[in-house]
């Protein structure tokens, strides 16, 4: 009888363990859920931010190219005025 009684005794002790080692991942794993919850939004704040930054970025770049095609034209008609000029002095117009 006293066999038995410490088997059963070394068993209680072996699955208190086990016990404390489960209630223990199981609070390690709650913690994950919480830490993969607070990863979710910090990924969609992200996304709305790159949102945000590729649009800034598309009108700075649109800005510029309506910038430089505002130049070129303003060259273009430089150039066609003095080519109107050139011709008109060599036919004589003053």
């Amino acid at each position: 009888m006293d066999v038995l009684c410490n088997e059963h005794s070394a068993h209680e002790v072996r699955i208190s363990g086990l016990e404390h080692r489960v209630t223990a991942h199981g609070e390690d794993l709650d913690l994950a859920t919480e830490t993969l919850a607070k990863l979710g939004q910090i990924e969609e704040q992200n996304r709305e931010q790159l949102k945000r930054m590729d649009a800034r970025i598309t009108l700075l770049e649109n800005d510029k190219g309506r910038k430089w095609d505002a130049l070129v034209g303003y060259v273009m008609m430089a150039m066609v005025g003095a080519v109107i000029g050139f011709i008109a002095s060599q036919i004589g117009l003053n």
